[in-house]
């Protein structure tokens, strides 16, 4: 096993920077290691890549246990289309392998440097949750380790109440110690991405809404700080698999909490940046509306773009998520555009994506379109958040706990109908804390 030396407590930051804590990391080297680790400590964190934009992998004193070192991709069951991995392995790296084998997992986060756990953890979605859903959807089966309860198997139909609970259960019901994915055959070796400029936040859902029935990667990027008429100009994208030959592949570059910003002590971003930024970047987009990538290259939109998050500084950035239902979405941007007005807060990115399902517990699932909004971690950025949250219990609209490293839990009951629920489930499942973070200790459960 591989310790930190002598134990001795380490700064444990969130992605966002606005997040820390002091604690002991710690990485189990195998299973044998982790149980033997588990049992010296009464409480534990268990952290991933540590890529949750909230402190949801360590908690003040408590030591941080490590998947990385466990993550191993153990079998892939052509028979039956799913594979096996163990939490600790990257996304990244299991789309990797099965591309090579001819296969494809259609639910991808930004990164290709999140873990499987981690995407369990959060139940993530990618850029095709208008049609084939969230991460939970393409779950087979888990395999759990908890201190109490020892190493539990579940699905579906075993042990099913443990299953749903630790899909979004923020890694709190114990040790993820392997997945069993459901996957597809590969439908071409590249990508086709098809931009359309929009004038606005309502023209882009619109755009959107023509296409979802296609079958296609859907999700844009929009300008956040423009007023009036184009608030929200931007770019529509429409993505799709082709057979054409794969281009060559780009490496996956670094992403991590400790060196996110840390050369950079004033934060580059600002309103007068931004502007330009998103000018240029509208521009070179608008000429360029089609291009044919690898399909490793398309995965991940923010691998290569890493510099935008360092970009923000030592001192770090904040991002909101939340799903406007779609009956609400004219009504809420002008909400959203004149909350920005007033609070002066700098946008440095705005996206949408379409989403359907029925949420459970914490889950961020809904039906409607999902709005992020980033900013530097300043007071007018805190300020335009809290307007947010207000809209976000009027509408009854779900927001992202991963993105999240600032709402308590008096805003996360308002929000979430099943926050009760999954308070009293996990309550029951670990009553001695056995498994804590900083996330859990704010929000109350």
């Amino acid at each position: 096993m591989r310790r930190n030396a002598d134990n001795v407590a380490v700064a444990m930051v969130s992605f966002d920077g606005t997040e820390r804590c002091a604690a002991p990391e710690v990485s189990p080297a195998d299973r044998a290691d982790l149980v033997r680790i588990i049992a010296e400590h009464q409480t534990v964190s268990i952290r991933g890549s540590g890529l949750s934009y909230c402190q949801a992998g360590a908690a003040g004193d408590v030591p941080s246990l490590s998947t990385r070192a466990i993550n191993r991709i153990i079998a892939l069951d052509q028979e039956n289309g799913t594979i096996q991995v163990e939490a600790g392995c990257t996304i990244g790296r299991l789309l990797t392998h099965l591309v090579d084998c001819g296969y494809w997992f259609p639910v991808l986060p930004g990164h290709p440097h999140i873990t499987i756990g981690g995407c369990v953890a959060f139940n993530t979605h990618g850029k095709t949750q208008h049609d084939i859903g969230q991460f939970s959807d393409h779950v087979a089966a888990l395999t759990i380790y908890h201190p109490d309860h020892g190493e539990v198997g579940c699905s579906p139909t075993e042990h099913p109440d443990l299953f749903a609970l630790t899909l979004g259960g923020m890694g709190l019901t114990g040790w993820i110690l392997d997945v069993t994915l459901c996957v597809e055959p590969l439908r071409g070796r590249s990508i086709r991405r098809r931009g359309t400029v929009v004038e606005n936040f309502v023209e882009a859902v619109a755009v959107m809404e023509e296409a979802e029935s296609e079958g296609l990667h859907l999700y844009s990027w929009n300008d956040g700080n423009r007023r009036g008429a184009r608030f929200g100009t931007g770019i529509v994208y429409e993505e799709a698999f082709v057979g054409h030959p794969a281009e060559p592949r780009s490496k996956y570059r670094k992403l991590d909490p400790v060196s996110r910003g840390r050369q950079i002590p004033i934060p580059l971003w600002n309103r007068m940046t931004t502007s330009v930024a998103n000018r240029a970047y509208r521009l070179i987009e608008a000429r360029r509306r089609e291009r044919t990538m690898a399909v490793l290259d398309a995965a991940f939109p923010i691998n290569g773009r890493e510099g935008y998050f360092h970009a923000f500084g030592a001192r770090g950035f904040r991002e909101y998520q939340m799903i406007v239902p779609r009956e609400a979405w004219v009504e809420t941007v002008e909400a959203v555009r004149l909350a920005i007005a007033d609070t002066r807060a700098c946008v440095t990115l705005a996206s949408l994506k379409l989403f359907k399902g029925q949420g459970r517990h914490l889950w961020f699932r809904g039906d409607g379109v999902c709005l992020t909004l980033d900013g530097p971690a300043t007071r007018s950025t805190l300020r335009l958040f809290s307007i947010l949250d207000r809209l976000a219990v009027e509408l009854g609209a779900p927001v992202n706990l991963s993105k999240d490293s600032r709402l308590d839990a008096q805003a996360a009951m308002s929000i979430f109908p099943g926050y009760e629920r999954f308070r009293s489930e996990l309550e029951r499942h670990d009553p001695a804390r056995r498994i804590d973070s900083e996330l859990r200790r704010r929000i109350g459960v």
